[in-house]
């Protein structure tokens, strides 16, 4: 039969182990964890700049857009005062189709100015994800391991002070009852 020691100090062992265990195990996890939040995130980013770039193309439509209806004013404008009889590009009808070209572009600069910072929003939505630190937290997993074995092993040492009580005890009934014994011979 094993001694209390020795069976507490196998109890020890075997908790030790077990925290390793658990430790390598919570490591593998929050490594899998991690890797599934970038990829996660990496795709994310990655949607984000397709937005990005669909909006800039957009963008420029509407602009080309704009730039031509402003195209098609100036020549309605131009046939209507030619047809009236009125001097194009001078006086009020040169001030009329300069105000229509200068209107337009304002119009299409805005509308290129509001795609641009839609734009650099999901840009900047995309890299402030793929910046993202997506590693698990070590020290937790690392402290409860090491708390668990120090758990385990006070709790080895109680046995152990236990099991050296109990001995003591034990000895003590032998030595009583072999003395109860001997009064009776």
């Amino acid at each position: 039969m094993y001694e209390p020691t020795t069976i507490s100090m196998i109890g020890l062992g075997l908790s030790a182990v077990g925290g390793v265990a658990n430790y390598v195990q919570a490591e593998k996890a929050a490594d899998k964890q991690e890797k599934a939040q970038r990829e996660g995130g990496e795709r994310e980013a990655a949607i984000l700049s397709q937005q990005a770039a669909d909006e800039e193309a957009r963008g420029k439509e509407e602009v080309d857009k704009i730039r031509e209806n402003a195209r098609r004013i100036k020549s309605s404008q131009e046939a209507a005062l030619g047809g009236s009889g009125v001097k194009l590009f001078t006086g009020t009808a040169g001030d009329i189709t300069e105000e229509t070209d200068r209107l337009s572009e304002l119009d299409a600069l805005a509308a290129l100015k509001d795609s641009d910072s839609r734009a650099k929003l999901l840009k900047s939505r995309g890299s402030n994800i793929l910046a993202t630190d997506y590693s698990v937290p070590r020290t937790s997993t690392l402290l409860g391991t090491g708390l668990s074995l120090v758990g385990s092993g006070l709790q080895s040492y109680g046995n152990y002070k236990k099991a050296g009580n109990v001995s003591k005890t034990s000895s003590n009934l032998s030595k009583t009852s072999s003395n109860l014994l001997d009064s009776y011979d």
